[in-house]
């Protein structure tokens, strides 16, 4: 059973809300639209750590206006656990803000329902989250999107211990937070979503698109002709960022969040 089309890979798009056109996000920012997409391979190792485990190690390049830099490391152990570090350098304080830290992959689309153990059950963002509970939600891929009048952002989910996209038989893919991501799951690439006027137009994807992510940056919202999100809630160019996750299979006779808590265990060990 293939879980993975595709990645994961580097992310930093998301597809611009009507306050990022309001403040001009979409042009500001464009440098990080396609740096991972166009990203370049500088270095690649593989060393056996163990019978057990091997280390893919990644340098990357990414070509916004000032060049930036990154890894990622995959350690891949024998039974099927995949750990993911992922760094990104901006190249210069001066770069605009990030619109999204993360990685992406694809899905094969049978794997259609999807649960998570996070804030929900609605989307909520990095500014916009205190009226979402934290707890268990089930749902389906195509419930996930939300039809606004203008194609945007959508769909997003914070403050995420794990998230599992199964198959009706039960078997499918877990990702579990380091402590934790934030996810977002549709059919949709950001690029779509940016290059339609209406929902209508929109094109779904062969696969589920899955990104997990570091963090976006908050909606904004204090106007929708200027304002920008708050301070706290932008990823700005003048610092490095890492973080982790892990994803693994999961099958009919496995419960993600006993895999979770017993994975939570041994990162506090």
């Amino acid at each position: 059973m293939k879980l993975l089309e595709s990645g994961p890979v580097p992310n930093f798009w998301r597809a611009p809300n009507s306050n990022d056109y309001g403040n001009g996000m979409q042009n500001r920012c464009s440098t990080w639209k396609t740096a991972s997409q166009n990203r370049t391979v500088t270095g690649l190792t593989v060393k056996k750590i163990s019978s057990k485990q091997v280390q893919v190690f990644v340098n990357f390049s990414y070509p916004t206006s000032v060049k930036s830099n990154g890894s990622v490391i995959y350690d891949i152990y024998g039974d099927g656990n995949i750990i993911i570090s992922s760094t990104l350098v901006p190249g210069s304080p001066q770069l605009p803000e990030i619109p999204e830290i993360g990685m992406y992959c694809q899905v094969p689309s049978e794997f259609s329902n999807i649960s998570w153990y996070g804030r929900g059950p609605f989307e909520n963002y990095w500014d916009r989250k205190t009226g979402a509970n934290i707890g268990v939600f089930k749902t389906t891929i195509d419930s996930m999107f939300v039809s606004y009048i203008r194609p945007q952002e959508t769909g997003n989910r914070t403050d995420v211990r794990w998230v599992c996209l199964t198959n009706n038989s039960g078997n499918g893919l877990l990702a579990v937070g380091m402590p934790e991501i934030e996810f977002n799951a549709l059919q949709y690439t950001p690029w779509e979503l940016q290059s339609k006027k209406h929902p209508y137009e929109l094109v779904k994807n062969n696969s589920i698109v899955l990104r997990l992510n570091y963090h976006q940056m908050g909606m904004g919202g204090d106007d929708s002709w200027g304002a920008r999100p708050h301070p706290e809630f932008t990823l700005y160019s003048n610092q490095v960022y890492t973080y982790r996750f892990r994803i693994l299979p999961v099958n009919s006779s496995q419960q993600a969040m006993d895999l979770s808590r017993f994975f939570f265990i041994k990162l506090k060990q």
